[in-house]
């Protein structure tokens, strides 16, 4: 019974850290999906789908 308890603790506690590990800020999820380069402009136009 003891080790149920530790198991499921375990596994709570790594469900919490992704949980809130997903919910922190990035620039990768910035609205703006053309970069400058060096040489040029990169644009990914799959990433910007609410414009279809």
């Amino acid at each position: 019974m003891r080790k149920k308890k530790i198991i499921f603790g375990l596994l709570s506690f790594i469900a919490l850290g992704t949980v809130l590990a997903g919910c922190g800020s990035s620039s990768a999820s910035s609205k703006d999906t053309s970069k400058t380069y060096k040489y040029g402009e990169v644009t990914i136009p799959a990433k910007n789908l609410s414009n279809i």
